[in-house]
């Protein structure tokens, strides 16, 4: 099993990078290919709604005319068979970063200009997805007072033909410049990897 965690954080080793490794831990431990990936580190450039990747027919996803790293960012989800997908909330939103990378995902789209409506390609495989997002404001909270704050991660799970199987969100993270995430949630998290690596 390959499973592939995508970061849309903009500190390293923030609470949403140290459940995703924690997660990768577990599923390694019974022996799934796991790979980590910070958004943070790619070159990714803002897509520019040209259309381009959208006008051929065809399953394989559109060739985008930027060159930059998510070609292969692409590449890599479709021969994943569980994304772990994280960003904490900033603003009542998922990160920028992590929405430029959404927007980059049009390639899955075929809408040439003579269509009044865009259609999905095939994604391939049926894949899951775990969403991991933190916030200053108490967990409990966060559905009531951001309640479409993960929903640029749900989009991104469902452009990339995966189901979320968990959601999970990190609450009362902004009281110091770190934060260490309890004993509890990392074994929290190892455990969700193993299951799913053991699925």
């Amino acid at each position: 099993m390959k499973i592939l965690a995508l970061s849309g954080s903009y500190r390293p080793d923030g609470p949403t990078e140290q459940a995703t490794r924690a997660l990768l831990a577990g599923a390694a431990s019974r022996g799934a290919e796991t790979r980590f990936v910070a958004l943070r580190d790619k070159d990714i450039h803002f897509c520019t709604n040209c259309r381009v990747c959208t006008q051929k027919p065809g399953d394989a996803p559109g060739e985008c005319s930027q060159k930059d790293d998510m070609k292969g960012l692409i590449h890599e989800c479709l021969s994943s068979d569980v994304l772990i997908l994280s960003a904490p909330i900033n603003f009542y939103e998922t990160t920028a970063l992590t929405r430029k990378f959404l927007e980059r995902l049009l390639p899955f789209g075929y809408w040439p200009w003579d269509k009044k409506f865009f259609g999905f390609r095939p994604r391939g495989k049926a894949r899951k997805a775990v969403i991991f997002s933190s916030s200053a404001a108490p967990g409990l909270m966060i559905p009531l007072l951001m309640p479409h704050s993960t929903d640029t991660l749900k989009v991104m799970a469902k452009t990339l033909g995966a189901k979320v199987v968990k959601q999970w969100c990190f609450g009362l993270v902004g009281s110091k410049p770190r934060v260490e995430l309890s004993e509890r949630k990392l074994k929290k998290a190892f455990a969700l990897g193993a299951k799913l690596a053991s699925a």
